[in-house]
């Protein structure tokens, strides 16, 4: 019998850059986000209808993530990447020839 073992899957941590399409009103806690197409060379977005067409980047130096206990309010590490997916928004023309 093979065992399974969580040693199978590495962990990566991706920093999301919406900044050029998105501002931090749009997105609410809760709003649900999709994500396809993860690991493949152009992975798209969608939120409210919209598509958007993500590229990854590499980070010039190290981005880190935090943890923030809201009671206390301290932080904790969580992860670091050099990875960056920054997404743009898909053209209307794009997006309704590709729904049709």
């Amino acid at each position: 019998m093979e065992e399974s073992s969580d040693s199978e899957y590495e962990e990566t941590y991706v920093l999301v850059d919406l900044d050029c399409c998105l501002d931090a009103a749009t997105i609410k806690p809760g709003k649900i986000l999709g994500i396809k197409n993860l690991n493949s060379l152009r992975p798209s977005l969608s939120l409210d209808g919209k598509i958007y067409e993500g590229k990854f980047l590499d980070s010039i130096g190290t981005c880190m993530f935090f943890d923030e206990d809201r009671k206390s309010g301290s932080v904790k590490y969580f992860g670091k990447t050099w990875k960056q997916l920054r997404f743009q928004r898909k053209s209307t023309f794009v997006e309704s020839k590709a729904t049709n």
